[in-house]
C-alpha cells in the first residue's frame, strides 16, 4: 500500500511540474505555442513579399539577416533569393542568395552597383533540406560579411557607386528588383530584420539574433518581420509599420518556427 501512495505521489508532482511548465510556456512544444501562428512557406515560383522603402539606409551601413529553411534545393545553375535591399541613391542593391552553381551549392552575400559591376564574396556551403539556418548579410561601408548560425563564413571588399536603376525596397523570396520577380526561394523563413547600421562583427552580437527577440527599439532596426501570423497575406512590421505589401500568390502557413522562445507573451 505505502508503495503504491508513493508512486501516485511521484506522479502527482510530476504532473504538477507539467502542468506549471505549460502554464508557464504556453506548451511544451514550443512552436504550437498561442503566440506563434505559423511560418510563411515560399513556394519557389510565386511568393515574393517586399515594401518600397528606403528605411534610411542609402548607400551605406546595413545588417539584415533571419531564418531560412530549405525545402527544396536550387536546380542545377539555379538561383534561390534569400532577401535583398535596394537603394535609389547610389544605385545599390545589397543580396544574399543560395545557389547551385555547376553542382555546388554556394552562398553568396553581395552589393550590385546597378550598370556597373556586382561584388560577392562567394561561399561553398550547402543548406541541409529542411533545417533551419540564421543567416546574416552586413556591410560596414567598405566590406561586406556573411554569416551562418553566427559565424562569419566569407568577406569581401566593395566600395563606390552603381550608374542607374536602383529602387528602393525590401525583397524577401526572390530576386524582385522592387517589381518583377524570378529566382525563388522554395522553403520557409522566419524573423526578418533590417538594421540601417553595420552590427559588430563580433559573433555574440549577430548570435544575439539567433537567440533573443532584438527590441523594437534596438538601435539601428528598422525593419523586424516576425513572420508568425499565420493568416493574411503578408508580414507585419514592428518597428515602423511598414508592413509586406501582399507579394505574389496566397501564403501557405506552417505551424512551426525555428525559436519560438522569442515569444513567451
Amino acid at each position: 500500500m505505502g508503495s503504491k501512495t508513493s508512486l501516485v505521489g511521484k506522479f502527482l508532482v510530476y504532473a504538477g511540474f507539467i502542468a506549471a511548465f505549460i502554464f508557464v510556456y504556453g506548451s511544451l512544444e514550443p512552436a504550437s505555442q498561442a503566440a506563434i501562428d505559423g511560418v510563411p512557406y515560399f513556394d519557389g515560383s510565386t511568393n515574393v513579399h517586399r515594401t518600397n522603402e528606403n528605411l534610411g539606409i542609402e548607400n551605406g551601413e546595413i545588417t539584415m539577416g533571419g531564418w531560412v529553411r530549405v525545402t527544396t534545393q536550387p536546380a542545377l545553375n539555379s538561383i534561390s533569393h534569400l532577401f535583398l535591399k535596394g537603394s535609389s541613391v547610389g544605385n545599390i542593391v545589397y543580396r544574399t542568395k543560395y545557389r547551385d552553381s555547376g553542382g555546388t551549392k554556394q552562398l553568396q552575400f553581395g552589393r550590385s552597383r546597378l550598370g556597373l559591376g556586382d561584388d560577392y564574396a562567394t561561399i561553398d556551403y550547402t543548406l541541409q533540406t529542411n533545417q533551419w539556418y540564421y543567416i546574416t548579410y552586413l556591410y560596414n561601408g567598405n566590406a561586406q560579411h556573411g554569416f551562418v548560425n553566427g559565424v562569419e563564413i566569407g568577406s569581401g571588399v566593395s566600395t563606390g557607386n552603381g550608374s542607374s536603376g536602383a529602387q528602393n525596397c525590401v525583397t524577401v523570396g526572390a530576386d524582385s528588383a522592387c517589381a518583377g520577380a524570378g529566382d525563388y526561394l522554395t522553403g520557409n523563413m522566419a524573423d526578418f530584420v533590417v538594421y540601417n547600421v553595420a552590427l559588430s562583427t563580433s559573433t555574440s552580437r549577430i548570435q544575439n539574433l539567433m537567440t533573443q527577440r532584438p527590441p523594437d527599439n534596438d538601435n539601428g532596426l528598422v525593419l523586424f518581420w516576425q513572420m508568425k501570423e499565420g493568416v493574411g497575406p503578408g508580414f507585419f512590421d514592428v518597428v515602423q509599420g511598414k508592413d509586406s505589401n501582399g507579394g505574389n500568390g496566397a501564403i501557405t502557413w506552417q505551424p512551426e518556427h525555428p525559436h519560438a522562445t522569442y515569444y513567451n507573451e
